[in-house]
């Protein structure tokens, strides 16, 4: 277990979280800085394509909810592509809105 602590709290925020919450708040954290840059530039300088590539998979349903509304939320601004070979994340994509496209070998030969 480990204590999640924060400088400018100036200290323990709750009760020990174990190892694999921690490095989900710690991965959250950084790309929610990483959302706010895109974000920013977008606002600054222009609009710009951002690709995600599987950045969802160890998340559980409901934080990979939330990740996709905040990427939706991006995509209002500016073009996202959002790949991934796990099908619950395209169903979660589609139930919150986004086009899904399936690139596998079957569907191509469909088309």
């Amino acid at each position: 277990m480990i204590p999640l602590v924060s400088p400018r709290v100036g200290g323990e925020l709750g009760a020990l979280v174990n190892k694999g919450s921690y490095l989900a708040f710690d991965y959250a954290t950084r790309k929610l800085f990483d959302l706010a840059a895109i974000e920013h530039h977008v606002q600054e300088v222009g609009t710009c394509p951002v690709i995600f590539d599987d950045i969802l998979i160890n998340s559980d349903d409901a934080r990979a909810e939330a990740a996709l509304r905040a990427i939706g939320e991006l995509a209002k601004c500016t073009q996202v592509l959002f790949f991934t070979h796990h099908r619950r994340l395209a169903e979660l994509g589609s139930n919150l809105g986004a086009q899904v496209l399936d690139l596998s070998s079957s569907a191509l030969l469909s088309i």
